[in-house]
Parts: structure tokens; C-alpha cells; sequence
């Protein structure tokens, strides 16, 4: 039986009486939480490709349901369980149960209800073991359990191929729900359970039903007897389920995982935004962080978005690029000793110092080179938001960020544009690997 299960507060046991990841995104103040998003969702697809000669494929979709469509929904995710835990919180005088009693709120007065979806193909998807206690042939690591079970902190041992959004990782996907609650699919290729993968996660702060005690987090599965009560895990081949919640697949696209946002809000926005501004800003985005990697001399992704209104597909976006040419144009064109006219790129490669490792004894330091591109761009460009800006970028393939120098060029009355490259971004070598990390 499908259902929603919380673990019970036993005597003693922990409990977290804070929203841990509106924790984690307060921690960050040089990106906006649609940033965050789109980062994080990009950035985990390019991190789990199936074949690195195919370029992975993401399709970000805005959902919007209305009338019977909504209700249909909600009464799949059996939302009235859900709902109890959600009152719990919202009775408590903090600013988190204040948040879940607005919110309810809107689900219960707002016509429609968005749900923001973010697919990815030619990926591994949500592979792994249920819980650590299982052994799982085959899997080092379980990307199921990392993402939909394990707790909101950052891997102390993350990969330098990993892009990485400041330590905030997956939290922003419950901080970016209405009611902090999202919903997974993953189509994986031989497994013996089978080759659809659901489940749900609801991340709250432990709270109180009647003279029950819960710890904070809540998970949508099948329902299977264990020592304290009763857990959810995963659901498999349940297309019909994965298609009331909109959480069906295409296998003939590849494998990978999708994760679904209920209600979709954010934060750092007064009004409520159309779901065509929430795909705009997507799409902006998108663009911003993950040209290296759209381009088609360095493709590792494609991306797709769409506007979903009832189960139809209203509109289909793809990327844009064209505002991001200049950057695009530094670090590509051939360059010239100075850059001092239109359309023309100077490129230099310099010494940098790598210090010792604090966590490989003996790693130690050792010099190499990173390398700067400057694009001398056109008036057309003298209005651009990121002009004048370095985008510091590595073998990943993203915008790590834009860095704005303290100092101006002699001839400032054309914008310049910057690509500052460091390890596998100039080519893969032992030691530019050894650099990035």
C-alpha cells in the first residue's frame, strides 16, 4: 500500500526543532533561490552521465493545474495524511510554522497549484540500495539515498567535477515547495526490482499529532512493517501512480531521475510569478551558469523546457544563448597580443601556486598555469548585466561565478568580457586534474 509515514520520536532521540534547509540557503547571499534551482538541478545531471560521450539531457518543466486536475492530484498524493503533519507545524509560533500556515493557505484558496519538474536522460538516475542497512550489489555509493533519505549536509569529500552552489546541494528543492515536499521518478536499466523507481520525501521539523511524537522528515512509498511501526521505500513499476503524479517517464529517452517540486514557490519574489516568468528565468539561467557546456565545441548538455497546463504541453522553450556570445567568443576565438577593438580577444596563460593538500598528506605544492581570455565587446554590449566581469570557469563545465575586478582597463569605453580557465577547462592533463582538485 502506497502512503505517506513518518518516524516516530522515540524518549530521548534527537530532534530538530529549525527548517534545516531554509538553513542552508540563508548561508548563501550572492545567488537567488531560482539560481540555486536551476544550478543544482543542471549541475546533478552532469555529475551522474551515463556514456561522457553523449550529452546528458534535461527537461525543466512548469506544471500547472487547475479544477478537477489539481484535485485529482492532491487526492493521489494523499495529501489529507500529508496535511496533518503540515497543521502540526503551522501551529508553532516560528517563522517556519508560520511559512507552512501561509501556505496551506494558498493550496487551499489559489485556483491553480504549480509543480516544478526537473528530468534528466543519459544519466545513471536513482540507483542504490533503500537504506544503508542493505548491501547493493554493483553500487559503491547510493545516489537513491544520498539524495532522498540521507540528511541535508554537504559530502566533506566532494569531487572537484562537482560544481557545487556553496554547500546548499539538494535542500533547495524542499526549500523551493510551498510545503517543503518533493516527489522522485527514476527509469534505471538492470535492476531486480524492476525499471520505474517512486518516492517522496516531506522535510518539516519534528512536531506533534495528538500525544504522537515525529521527527521531521516524512517519506511517500510503499508502506512495510519495521521496528518502530511502519516506513515507506520505494515503489517500483507503478506507471499508473508515476502518471496521476506526474511522475512518468519516456524510456525511450534513456534512464536518469526526475524530481518534482510541490507547489513551487520563491522566496526572494514578493508576487507570485506566471509559470511563464518561472520558465524565463529558468531559461535565463540555465544560460548564465551552463554555456561552457551548451556550446557546440564542449557539448555535454542539453536542455529543454516546457509550460504544462493539465496535463497538455502549452509551450516548448529551447536555450538562448545570444546574450551570453561575448563570453562565449572570449573563450573560443582566436586572440591577438591586445584586445583594444571591437570583436577582438587577447588570451594569456600565467603562473599559479597550488598549496599543499590538508586532506593528502602527500600532495604538495606544486605550479601551474591558468589562463585569462578578454573579448573587447561592441556598443551593443555596453548595457549588458555582466559586463566587465570575469566568468570563472572549470572542466565541469559551469560558471563557478562572475568575478568583477577591482581595477578598469586604460580604455574602458568599450565593455570587456573575461574567461578565466583554470585545470581541466585547458585541457585534460594529470596535473590540470590535480589542479582542479
Amino acid at each position: 500500500m502506497i502512503s505517506w509515514n513518518f518516524t516516530p520520536r522515540l524518549p530521548y532521540s534527537e530532534a530538530s526543532g529549525d527548517y534545516v534547509p531554509g538553513k542552508a540557503l540563508q548561508a548563501v547571499k550572492s545567488l537567488s533561490q531560482d539560481e540555486i534551482l536551476t544550478r543544482e538541478g543542471c549541475q546533478n545531471t552532469l555529475n551522474q552521465p551515463l556514456d561522457n560521450n553523449i550529452p546528458v539531457s534535461v527537461e525543466i518543466s512548469v506544471i500547472e493545474l487547475t479544477g478537477r486536475h489539481k484535485d485529482d492530484f492532491l487526492e493521489t498524493l494523499q495529501y489529507n495524511n500529508l496535511v496533518e503533519h503540515l497543521k502540526s507545524i503551522s501551529s508553532v509560533k516560528s517563522s517556519f510554522g508560520i511559512t507552512i500556515k501561509n501556505s496551506l493557505k494558498q493550496i487551499d484558496e489559489a485556483n491553480s497549484l504549480i509543480l516544478y519538474r526537473i528530468e534528466d536522460f543519459n544519466s545513471n538516475g536513482l540507483t542504490g540500495y533503500e537504506d544503508t542497512s542493505e548491501e547493493y550489489e554493483g553500487d559503491e555509493e547510493s545516489n537513491f539515498f544520498n539524495l532522498c533519505r540521507a540528511n541535508f549536509i554537504t559530502s566533506q569529500n566532494a569531487k572537484s567535477t562537482r560544481g557545487g552552489s556553496y554547500g546548499v546541494g539538494k535542500s533547495i528543492l524542499w526549500k523551493s515547495s510551498l510545503i517543503s515536499t518533493v516527489l522522485f521518478s527514476s527509469y534505471i536499466d538492470n535492476n531486480k526490482n524492476g525499471k520505474l523507481r517512486l518516492f517522496g520525501r516531506s522535510e518539516l521539523a519534528t512536531h506533534k499529532i495528538k500525544k504522537n511524537e515525529y521527527l521531521g522528515a516524512g517519506f511517500f512509498g510503499e508502506t512495510k512493517k519495521v521496528d518502530h511501526g511502519y516506513a515507506s521505500v520505494s515503489s517500483w513499476d507503478n506507471n499508473d501512480l508515476a502518471a496521476k503524479l506526474y511522475l512518468n517517464r519516456d524510456f525511450s529517452k534513456g534512464t536518469g531521475a526526475t524530481a518534482l517540486v510541490i507547489g513551487y514557490t520563491d522566496s526572494f519574489e514578493e508576487d507570485i510569478l506566471s509559470p511563464t516568468d518561472i520558465l524565463n528565468k529558468s531559461r535565463e539561467n540555465v544560460a548564465k551558469y551552463f554555456w561552457p557546456c551548451l556550446i557546440d565545441s564542449n557539448k555535454k548538455l542539453d536542455v529543454k523546457f516546457h509550460h504544462i497546463r493539465n496535463g497538455k504541453i502549452r509551450n516548448t522553450y529551447e536555450i538562448d544563448l545570444n546574450n551570453w556570445l561575448p563570453f562565449i567568443n572570449a573563450a573560443n576565438n582566436k586572440s591577438v597580443d591586445i584586445a583594444n577593438d571591437v570583436d577582438l580577444v587577447a588570451r594569456k596563460k600565467f603562473d599559479i601556486t597550488i598549496p599543499e593538500s590538508i586532506e593528502d598528506p602527500v600532495a604538495s605544492k606544486f605550479t601551474n598555469q591558468a589562463e585569462l581570455s578578454v573579448y573587447r565587446g561592441g556598443q551593443e554590449f555596453k548595457n549588458h548585466d555582466k559586463k566587465n566581469t570575469i566568468a570563472l570557469i572549470r572542466g565541469f563545465g559551469m560558471v563557478v561565478k562572475y568575478y568583477n575586478p577591482t581595477s578598469t582597463p586604460i580604455n574602458d569605453s568599450l565593455p570587456f568580457f573575461g574567461v578565466a580557465k583554470v585545470g581541466e577547462a585547458i585541457d585534460s592533463t594529470k596535473k590540470n586534474e590535480n589542479t582542479e582538485n
